[in-house]
């Protein structure tokens, strides 16, 4: 995974997007983009106007994970007789060294209802390997909230798979390890 620093090499030097707009020349839109969305395209001649004016090199401009990670939600499905599929968030991760892991894991509670009749219920990953909590932890907050993201949108689709009338009912997503949330979203 690669992405651009710019919000934060921004907010280090307590510079605004009028700022590198008036001393780069580029347009508003172009740097919003960029700042607003670090894994956006940038062409090779604004990062070097952008290296030039942070006074900085490209090795510092981007921040890099070496890993390529997915998650995808697989619903259950029954191929002949006796023959099923467990539902699972599927996480895929391989490393720039060639690493490749893969294993699935996904809870679903059902909801229940208190008093007042409202409904809840949580999706959860019980995580029994080590890797991913320790690559997770090593990436920087721009990765985590990414990975987090891509995860809160997997586990929706589990949500919506689960309960048709998900609509009326709070769902929370916890991916957790050794008792400690690593993740928690409302979905």
């Amino acid at each position: 995974m690669l992405a651009n620093r710019l919000k934060i090499l921004l907010a280090e030097r307590d510079l605004t997007i009028k700022n590198v707009i008036e001393a780069v020349h580029l347009s508003r839109p172009s740097v919003s983009n960029m700042v607003n969305n670090p894994f956006a395209n940038i062409s090779t001649e604004n990062i070097d106007k952008l290296c030039n004016y942070l006074g900085i090199t490209p090795k510092d401009f981007f921040d890099y994970s070496g890993w390529i990670i997915n998650f995808e939600f697989i619903a259950p499905m029954n191929e002949g007789e006796g023959v099923s599929y467990e539902p699972c968030l599927k996480i895929t991760m391989e490393s720039s060294t060639g690493i490749r892991l893969s294993y699935p894991s996904v809870n679903f509670n059902e909801p229940f209802s208190d008093p007042a009749g409202n409904y809840f219920g949580s999706i959860g990953i019980d995580d029994t390997k080590e890797t991913f909590p320790k690559i997770y932890a090593g990436l920087s907050p721009v990765f985590q909230h990414q990975l987090t993201r891509k995860m809160t949108v997997e586990a929706r689709k589990a949500r919506d798979y689960f309960d048709q009338n998900a609509s009326k009912t709070h769902y929370v997503f916890n991916y957790s390890y050794n008792g400690k949330f690593l993740i928690s979203s409302a979905l």
